[in-house]
């Protein structure tokens, strides 16, 4: 654990992650989209949306700055957005994250 969150089994940060997906209310397009994000995109979409740049986000997760640069390739694939910009607007608007 550190001061900065609780650490999940995989397993158990899969579930968590469902669950948080299915009480919010998407519109409807949106929620397959949304449904298709893995819990570390979801942790990665957070860090950028509190305005951690590549680097800060690979020492905050302990991975690789290639891997961050992987994972928001897939988000802005997955979410159909083209920037960092875009990724907050449409994260805040759809409730992915508390500004």
């Amino acid at each position: 654990m550190t001061n900065d969150g609780v650490w999940l089994e995989q397993d158990a940060a899969e579930r968590v992650h469902k669950q948080v997906l299915s009480r919010r209310k998407v519109p409807d397009g949106d929620e397959q989209r949304i449904a298709t994000l893995t819990p570390r995109e979801c942790e990665v979409i957070e860090l950028i949306c509190e305005g951690l740049r590549n680097k800060e986000i690979s020492d905050r997760l302990h991975i690789s700055m290639a891997t961050v640069s992987h994972h928001l390739t897939s988000v802005y694939s997955k979410l159909g957005v083209s920037d960092r910009t875009s990724l907050v607007i449409y994260a805040a608007k759809r409730g992915l994250v508390n500004l």
